[in-house]
């Protein structure tokens, strides 16, 4: 006699089993959920002026900023130490037509309105080398005079970078020095003065951010 449970039963099990196949197959050609991925950074590191070294951090795989000390101003691709006791006072691009200057930034001592540090930038042209810039741009303090030949600067290696070196103004109470360093499409100038009681210690706090100081060829 025709089992009809059974066949009921074999009905019931190939619509399971039909069923289980239409998931199954949907399932493999749906696209992937879109999950984040983390980010894995590199393993470069970037070492900052005062020796310490960064690596990158972050979604966007960043340089870690450099420990407090250290100034970077990445407008001008210049960074280094802060000298014992000074700090940034400002920056601004002041755009003097006449001196051709595009940036400048003021560093002066905490605790005293007697020294200050001042860089400087002065575009490369045809018609305004780095010559030009550092003869022109040059006016001795106590004649109002600029250098009539290179022969006034001295050439100084301090830490990476080689500078055109100036005495300015020099006496007791006041000193005036300025460098000069070439690069690509511009030229930097450090100036530091004093006034005052003349120390030949902070003097060298001109020094010390020269040793440390890192550029980009620009």
């Amino acid at each position: 006699m025709f089992n009809f449970k059974e066949l009921f039963t074999g009905i019931i099990l190939i619509f399971i089993l039909g069923i289980a196949g239409f998931l199954y197959r949907n399932a493999m050609e749906q696209p992937i959920l879109n999950v984040p991925k983390s980010t894995a950074c590199t393993l470069e590191v970037k070492k900052c002026p005062d020796g310490t070294f960064v690596g990158r951090t972050g979604s966007s795989c960043r340089f870690s900023t450099c420990p407090v000390m250290n100034t970077e101003l990445k407008d001008i691709g210049v960074s280094f130490v802060l000298p014992k006791g000074f700090k940034s006072i400002a920056t601004s691009s002041p755009k003097n037509e006449s001196a051709g200057i595009v940036y400048e930034a003021t560093l002066a001592k905490e605790d005293s309105s007697t020294q200050n540090i001042t860089l400087r930038v002065y575009p490369l042209s045809e018609k305004n080398t780095a010559k030009d810039i550092m003869l022109g741009e040059t006016v001795f303090d106590s004649t109002g005079l600029s250098p009539q030949s290179m022969n006034d600067f001295k050439k100084v290696t301090i830490g990476a970078n080689t500078f055109e070196e100036i005495t300015i103004g020099s006496s007791k109470k006041y000193m005036h020095v300025a460098y000069f360093l070439l690069r690509k499409n511009d030229v930097l100038r450090f100036d530091i003065k004093e006034s005052g009681e003349v120390n030949a210690s902070d003097i060298s706090a001109m020094r010390t951010l020269l040793q440390t100081l890192q550029i980009s060829k620009n």
